[in-house]
C-alpha cells in the first residue's frame, strides 16, 4: 500500500508574481549591498590612486634630487682625488696663478648644476690664497633682490666656516644660513675646499597641487617646508622617502566625501536591474563568445600548437585589437627565436675572442723557434731557464677553471712573462717592478688582467735604445665608507697615440690592435660593478700609463705601505 504526504499533496507552486517579487527583492538587496561595497571599493581605489600619484611625485622628486646629489658627490670626489689645479690651490701661489687655477676648477661647476635636481650653488675656497669662487643655478626663487641677499649670506657662510674649520666634510649635512635651510656637502684638500649647497626651502616651495612638502632629518627634526596641523593630520596621506640622513616628506590631501557618488551608483543599479536581460544578451554576443575564442586559441598554444590563431569578426573594438595583437605576437615568435639564436652566436664569438686574447699563437711559435735556436748552439742553461719560465706561464694562461686570481699572483705572472720575453736577447734585459701596499696582495682580480696590459707593453713599448721597464703599483685610497684601490701600470715606451687615447677612454670602444684592453675593462666592470673605472694616459716624461680604480666598500681601516 502506497503512502503519500498530505502536506506535499496540498502544496501549490508559488505564483509568478511572488517569484518575480522575491527575485527582485533579493536582487535589490544584493544590489544595495553590492553598491555599498562598490562605494567602499571606489573610495578605497581613489585613496590608493591618490597614494600612487603622490608616491610617484615623491619618487620623481626624490629620484631627481638623489641623482643630483650623486652627480655632485662624484664630481667633488673626482676633483679632490685627481684635480691638479685644485691641488695647487691648496698652497699659496701668485694671485694670477691662483685665479687661473680657480677659474679652471669653477668651469666644471656649470655642468654639475645643469644636471638639474635642485642643486643651488657650488663653491671653491682656497684658504692659502683667500680665493672664493662660486657658481649658482639659473633658477631663481622669489623677488629679484631676494636671491642676491641669499647669495651674499651663503658666500659669507662658506668663507667663514672654511676659515674656522667648522665646515663639515664627512658627508651631506644640514645647516641654516640667514633663516634658510640648506643641505651642504663639503670636502677639502689641504687648504682648499669644494662645497655644494641645496636650498631646501626653495625645494619645499616648489611642491605641486595642494600637497605639503617638507624636509627633515632621520631623527624627525623639521628642516624646511611645512607639515599639516595635528587636528588635520587625518585628512592627509603621509609619505616619506629617505635620502641618506635627509628625509623627504609629502602630505597629499584626501578627497571630500562621496555622497553624490552614492546617489549616482544607486541610480546606475536601478538601471542595471531594468536592462539586465538586454545587457546579458549583448555581453554574450560581443564579449563572452569572442573571449571564449581567445581562450580556446590560448589553450591550443599551451598544448604546443603554435599555428593557432584567433578568428572571427565579432566582439568590441578593444577585443579586435587584442586579437590582432595576439596574432601578431604569434607571428613574431619565429623572429624572436632567430634573434635569440643570433645573440647566442654573438656571445660565443665574444668568448672565443677572449680566449684568443689569452692564448697568442705567435708568441708560443716564437718561443719554440727560440728553443730550437738555443738547442743548435748548445746553450743548455738558457734552454732550461726558458722551459721553466714557459711552463709557469702556460700553467697560468691555460687554467680556464679559475674565475679569479690575486694581485700578488698576477704581479708574479707579469714578472715571469717579462723574464720569458727577455730570454735570448742581447744586452740588458727587460724588467718588471711591483710595489703592492700591505693588505692588497690578496685582492681578487679577473685572470690575466694585468698580464694582458704587460703583453701590450712588450708588444708596443720595446725600443732599440733602452731596455723595457714596466712598473706596477697598488695602493689603497681611504673613502668615507670603505676604500678605493688604485692600481697603476706604466712602461717606458713611446705611449699611446692621441687617437688611441680618445678611443680607449670612451666606454664601449676598442681601437684596432687593442681589443685586449677593452676586454679587460668589460671583465672588471662585471666583477666590481658600475663604480669601477679604468683610464689610459701618457706619462709626462714618456710611456703608457693604465690606471684602475676598484671600489672596496667592506674594507676596514687604513692600509700601510709594505
Amino acid at each position: 500500500m502506497e503512502h503519500t504526504c498530505p502536506a506535499k499533496q496540498n502544496a501549490r507552486p508559488h505564483s509568478l508574481r511572488r517569484i518575480i517579487t522575491l527575485a527582485l527583492a533579493i536582487l535589490s538587496a544584493l544590489t544595495l549591498l553590492l553598491m555599498g561595497l562598490c562605494l567602499w571599493f571606489v573610495r578605497q581605489q581613489n585613496r590608493d590612486r591618490l597614494t600612487g600619484t603622490a608616491n610617484a611625485y615623491l619618487q620623481l622628486l626624490a629620484g631627481t634630487l638623489e641623482n643630483q646629489l650623486g652627480t655632485t658627490e662624484a664630481y667633488i670626489t673626482n676633483e679632490i682625488m685627481n684635480g691638479e689645479e685644485l691641488h695647487r690651490l691648496g698652497f699659496a701661489a701668485t694671485r694670477t696663478q691662483a685665479y687661473l687655477d680657480g677659474y679652471r676648477v669653477r668651469s666644471g661647476f656649470s655642468g654639475v648644476l645643469a644636471a638639474g635636481g635642485g642643486l643651488t650653488a657650488m663653491y671653491l675656497y682656497s684658504e692659502p690664497n683667500d680665493l672664493l669662487m662660486s657658481e649658482y643655478s639659473a633658477v631663481r626663487i622669489g623677488r629679484p633682490n631676494e636671491g642676491d641677499v641669499q647669495r651674499t649670506a651663503l658666500d659669507a657662510f662658506v668663507r667663514s666656516a672654511a676659515q674656522q674649520g667648522t665646515l663639515a666634510d664627512g658627508g651631506w649635512a644640514a645647516c641654516r644660513v640667514d633663516g634658510r635651510a640648506y643641505w651642504v656637502r663639503a670636502a677639502h684638500y689641504y687648504g682648499v675646499w669644494l662645497a655644494a649647497a641645496v636650498d631646501l626651502d626653495a625645494q619645499a616651495n616648489q611642491s605641486g597641487g595642494d600637497g605639503l612638502l617638507a624636509f627633515s632629518t632621520r631623527a624627525g627634526e623639521l628642516l624646511a617646508g611645512s607639515r599639516p596641523d595635528a587636528g588635520a593630520a587625518g585628512q592627509y596621506i603621509a609619505l616619506q622617502r629617505p635620502l641618506g640622513e635627509l628625509v623627504i616628506e609629502y602630505y597629499a590631501p584626501l578627497p571630500a566625501g562621496g555622497g553624490l557618488m552614492l546617489v549616482l551608483l544607486l541610480g546606475v543599479a536601478l538601471l542595471a536591474l531594468a536592462a539586465f536581460a538586454l545587457v546579458t544578451r549583448y555581453l554574450h554576443r560581443n564579449v563572452i563568445r569572442p573571449a571564449e575564442g581567445l581562450v580556446d586559441a590560448m589553450q591550443r598554444i599551451a598544448g604546443g600548437d603554435l599555428t593557432a590563431r584567433v578568428n572571427g569578426d565579432g566582439g568590441s573594438r578593444e577585443l579586435q585589437q587584442v586579437k590582432g595583437a595576439f596574432n601578431a605576437m604569434l607571428e613574431q615568435i619565429e623572429t624572436l627565436k632567430i634573434e635569440q639564436y643570433e645573440k647566442t652566436l654573438e656571445a660565443e664569438r665574444y668568448e672565443l675572442a677572449a680566449l684568443k686574447m689569452q692564448i697568442r699563437p705567435h708568441f708560443f711559435l716564437n718561443t719554440l723557434k727560440l728553443l730550437y735556436a738555443m738547442a743548435e748552439t748548445g746553450d743548455t742553461r738558457q734552454i732550461q731557464e726558458l722551459i721553466l719560465l714557459l711552463a709557469k706561464h702556460l700553467r697560468a694562461v691555460l687554467d680556464y677553471s679559475k674565475k679569479t686570481t690575486t694581485l700578488r699572483e698576477e704581479a708574479e705572472l707579469c714578472q715571469n712573462y717579462i723574464e720569458l720575453s727577455s730570454v735570448g736577447q742581447q744586452g740588458e734585459r727587460a724588467c718588471c717592478y711591483a710595489e703592492i701596499e700591505r693588505g692588497l696582495a690578496e685582492l681578487p682580480l679577473p685572470p690575466l688582467a694585468l698580464l694582458s696590459l704587460v703583453e701590450n707593453s712588450v708588444k708596443y713599448a720595446q725600443q732599440a735604445d733602452r731596455p723595457l721597464t714596466v712598473h706596477i703599483a697598488a695602493r689603497a685610497l681611504p673613502l668615507e665608507t670603505g676604500r678605493l684601490v688604485h692600481i697603476r701600470l706604466r712602461d717606458n715606451g713611446p705611449g699611446f697615440a692621441p687617437e688611441q687615447l680618445q678611443a680607449l677612454n670612451r666606454e664601449g670602444e676598442s681601437p684596432a690592435g687593442h681589443f685586449g684592453l677593452h676586454n679587460i675593462r668589460r671583465q672588471c666592470a662585471l666583477m666590481y660593478g658600475p663604480d669601477f673605472a679604468m683610464t689610459f694616459t701618457n706619462a709626462p716624461d714618456g710611456g703608457a700609463v693604465v690606471e684602475m680604480y676598484i671600489p672596496q666598500p667592506d674594507a676596514q681601516g687604513k692600509e700601510t705601505n709594505a
